[in-house]
């Protein structure tokens, strides 16, 4: 019987050792497969907060879309240059539809709006010659623009014959620098 007690122990010995092994073995992948697990559920998870993401932008893009009108008017009235062709365009075709002669443009300094940081504004000198009711009809044109142009100052100068003054303009055109422009807490002069 000793022979009989020592193949039982060794079976239960082999059975106990092969136990522990399967469940060290088995306890180790456990451990691989909840790592695992939770960085799928992770990666599900920052996914759909992914496509949430994108769903949101495209209903905001389509709520845009019905604003595209008014969009178009606030692009044109905060340029991001404000020597842009087609504000001197402006400024020609007003000019010529009132029937004042430009005898000069000029842009002086460029400035921060104290009220809005984030906008700058440039000076414009324009000197032309008109009758008054033609420079008014101009003044009034300039201001029902949807650009943001706002008069500084006039003068006047009396006509020396008929009734052609010469009138001095200064205005500020306010205008929305690419962010470029404005890194470092500095502005480019335009």
């Amino acid at each position: 019987m000793p022979q009989k007690i020592k193949k039982y122990f060794f079976t239960v010995g082999n059975f106990l050792i092969g136990f522990v092994l399967l469940l060290t073995f088995a306890l180790s992948k456990y451990q691989d497969f909840q790592s695992y697990r939770l960085e799928l559920l992770q990666r599900k998870a920052e996914l759909e907060n992914r496509q949430e993401y994108f769903k949101n932008l495209d209903y905001l893009q389509a709520e845009l879309k019905k604003y595209e009108p008014e969009l178009v008017k606030i692009n044109s009235s905060l340029p991001s240059d404000p020597l842009a062709p087609t504000l001197l365009d402006f400024f020609q075709k007003a000019a010529s539809q009132n029937g004042l002669v430009f005898k000069r443009i000029e842009f002086n300094k460029t400035s921060l709006v104290s009220e809005r940081p984030y906008l700058l504004k440039k000076e414009i000198a324009i000197i032309v010659d008109s009758p008054y009711s033609s420079f008014r009809k101009f003044i009034l044109d300039v201001e029902k623009s949807s650009r943001l142009i706002q008069i500084e100052s006039l003068s006047f100068a009396l006509p020396e014959k008929g009734d052609v003054f010469t009138f001095n303009l200064i205005a500020s055109i306010s205008f929305l620098p690419e962010v470029k422009a404005l890194e470092g807490g500095a502005f480019e002069e335009f």
